[in-house]
């Protein structure tokens, strides 16, 4: 059985593919265990196969670990094929086999971003007033070790580390306040934890603690998320902040929702990188974008932030995308992070 032209053609532009089995399979280096260490030698195998009903559809075969499966766009992403018409050739195949094969969660895919570290999901009485915190904000129970494993929570960095044998880069002193007075959100993929002060508005409220100084910033947390990737009608939505992105999700999108990936930039400037990692984890090509937004200033009115927005952070997707900028119209708030606060929405298109 042969592959889609186009799909065959996105494999074959992969470092070191080649055909193998006499034409009926392709051969790429494994996303997953890393392949030998011999840069030219593969053991990814991807080929074809037919189900009960006749329908053909792709999988894929490591010889060198044990990653098997069907191909997915997921699995294109992990490849780091981002070929619009290859990962639609993959849908369409997968509707073929069943809606029962089309949906993930995005912790599901961040397993396959590194390490899986562990985190500390038995609160201790210091806990205390971290998860009253995160309560108070985002309306979430963190007491509940589910919620903080899959919200990927650290309550206590020095701890986090030691569990994980990971390096210890800052003094005792230093060390003891971000463990003491700080609660954190790891990144999605994994090179990262996003600190905030839980005492004080004032002084330090933020630091970014880099887990591994290979990982290339910048900063994007993911909450977790089930996601159909046939959805008919995708949605991609952002924020700067991890409480911002949780506080939004819990507001406005139904629980069960499984069109909608979320995403947390750390900062305005990292809202395009972000927005390219989106959509390779969710193959949501042509998707509804939503923004929440701060408003740093509010003094200069709105206009100046859906510029930057429009010419600056996301010109190049204005043709493909439809960009909505959601901004909290209350004076006396500049962002979303409170979910038990009365929000005024303002709605501005970039088109």
């Amino acid at each position: 059985m042969e592959f889609n032209d186009v799909l065959r053609n996105a494999l074959l532009r992969l470092e070191s593919a080649k055909f193998a089995s006499g034409g009926e399979e392709i051969v790429v280096r494994c996303p997953y265990c890393g392949d030998s260490a011999k840069r030219s030698s593969q053991h990814f195998y991807i080929g074809t196969k037919e189900d009960s009903r006749s329908n053909i559809f792709y999988v894929y075969d490591c010889k060198h670990c044990p990653a098997s499966g069907v191909l997915t766009p997921s699995t294109l992403n992990d490849l780091q094929v981002y070929d619009i018409g290859a990962i639609e050739v993959v849908k369409e195949v997968i509707a073929k086999l069943g809606s029962s094969r089309s949906t993930y969660n995005t912790q599901d895919q961040q397993s396959r971003q590194g390490p899986k570290y562990q985190t500390i999901t038995e609160p201790t009485s210091k806990d205390a007033r971290k998860i009253d915190y995160l309560y108070q904000r985002t309306g979430v129970d963190f007491s509940l070790s589910t919620n903080i494993s899959s919200y990927k929570i650290i309550l206590n960095l020095s701890q986090f580390l030691k569990l994980n044998r990971l390096v210890m880069q800052y003094p005792k002193e230093i060390m003891d306040d971000l463990s003491e007075n700080f609660v954190g959100f790891l990144s999605q993929n994994r090179g990262s934890v996003l600190l905030r002060n839980v005492n004080s508005d004032s002084g330090e409220r933020y630091r970014q603690y880099r887990i591994d100084r290979n990982k290339r910033l910048p900063f994007l947390y993911v909450p977790p998320t089930t996601l159909d990737i046939l959805t008919p009608a995708p949605r991609i939505v952002m924020a700067e902040g991890p409480f911002d992105i949780i506080c939004v999700k819990n507001q406005f999108f139904p629980s069960d929702s499984t069109n909608v990936v979320f995403g947390a930039t750390g900062s305005r400037g990292s809202y395009k990188s972000a927005l390219s990692h989106l959509l390779n984890i969710s193959g949501y090509y042509g998707a509804d974008i939503d923004i929440f937004a701060d408003v740093d200033d509010r003094r200069k009115g709105y206009e100046p932030i859906i510029e930057e927005f429009r010419t600056k952070i996301f010109s190049a997707y204005l043709d493909t995308f439809k960009f909505t900028i959601n901004l909290n119209n209350d004076e006396t708030k500049k962002d979303f992070g409170y979910l038990s606060d009365t929000w005024d929405v303002k709605r501005f298109s970039l088109r």
